[in-house]
């Protein structure tokens, strides 16, 4: 993944409370199937002191780990993706686009 950013901060400051909610930002131009849950759940296991922080750089040297490492992902359920965003350059519109949607949609009701 290139240009991938990734910070992390409690929302509440209350250290004690293992309910207080995380923000995570991330930023891409791609994403791999389940990599936010994987990043997520690395970040905290180094965070909660079960693995070291060099953990971290270990995983992102494609000589030391070239593959998928065997982690458990962050559970689906707590996590809420906010928002979306694409550059305009980026988007190419085309003209049929809604009768391409009809189509699927009329597919998927197998019409």
């Amino acid at each position: 993944v290139s240009d991938a950013a990734a910070a992390a901060a409690a929302a509440d400051d209350d250290d004690e409370c293992p309910l207080a909610p995380w923000v995570f930002v991330i930023d891409g131009s791609a994403f791999l199937w389940h990599q936010v849950r994987c990043m997520v759940a690395t970040l905290f296991l180094v965070g909660s002191g079960r693995e070291a922080p060099s953990l971290v750089d270990s995983l992102l040297d494609l000589q030391q780990c070239p593959a998928r490492p065997c982690y458990d992902m962050a559970p689906d359920a707590p996590l809420l993706l906010h928002s979306i965003g694409y550059p305009e350059a980026r988007l190419r519109w085309t003209p049929h686009a809604d009768e391409s949607l009809s189509a699927v949609a009329a597919l998927w009701r197998r019409e």
